[in-house]
């Protein structure tokens, strides 16, 4: 962490996936696994990366081939648990170090609050460590 950190910061706020937590890895592991296991598709990279970033319906009804997204966001619903985001080495550190300089921290997501509560009960996260 840079001690240079400039004194008119006031906060900094980061995106919960990819910056704070990884996300990619295990979910598009958990996509592959759905897609194979219900919608008997192999799913590839490519595949997912074209959809990424739309809304998570249009997304589900692209990359499984379905209508039915809703039937989708249950299966990936009951098996969340065995791909869990991944916490960085480095995120609580930065976070406390932040603190520590008097800058206030918070985090920006689209992702839904059950989800996010998921995650961050997963690894114990220190909430108090975001104001």
């Amino acid at each position: 962490m840079s001690t240079h950190i400039h004194s008119s910061i006031k906060a900094v706020l980061f995106d919960l996936d990819d910056t704070l937590l990884g996300t990619i890895e295990p979910i598009w592991k958990l996509h592959k696994f759905i897609a194979r296991e219900y919608y008997q598709k192999e799913l590839t990279d490519d595949e997912i990366k074209k959809h990424w970033g739309k809304p998570l319906s249009k997304l589900l009804q692209e990359v499984y081939s379905t209508e039915e997204s809703e039937t989708a966001i249950q299966h990936l619903l009951r098996h969340k648990h065995d791909y869990p985001k991944i916490l960085f080495d480095k995120t609580i550190d930065i976070l406390t170090s932040l603190q520590g300089s008097g800058i206030k921290t918070g985090v920006v997501t689209a992702g839904a609050r059950r989800s996010i509560d998921f995650d961050f009960g997963h690894h114990n996260f220190p909430l108090e460590k975001l104001d």
